[in-house]
C-alpha cells in the first residue's frame, strides 16, 4: 500500500521515468513548460530521486494476545 502523497504525485504527473525499479525520479520540465513542480526534501536537502520505500505504508495484521484498554470503565 502506498501513501496518499505518492498517489497525488502520480495523479499530478510529478513522478518521471526511471531506469531502475529501486529509484524514483521527479519529472524533468521541458524548456517551454511554465508549470512548477513541488520540491522534495530528504534530510533537509532537495532531491530529484529517491527510493520507492519512502511511500510505503506499514499495515499491521493480527491482534495482540492481551487486550490493554487505556479507557477503563468505572
Amino acid at each position: 500500500m502506498v501513501s496518499d502523497l505518492c498517489q497525488a504525485m502520480e495523479r499530478d504527473n510529478v513522478i518521471g521515468k526511471s531506469e531502475s525499479r529501486k529509484i524514483m525520479n521527479l519529472r524533468v520540465l521541458d524548456e517551454n513548460e511554465v508549470e512548477k513542480l513541488p520540491t522534495v526534501m530528504m534530510e533537509n536537502k532537495e532531491v530529484t530521486s529517491f527510493g520507492p520505500e519512502w511511500f510505503l505504508v506499514n499495515l499491521n495484521c493480527g491482534q495482540p494476545k492481551f487486550d490493554y484498554s487505556y479507557m477503563k470503565h468505572s
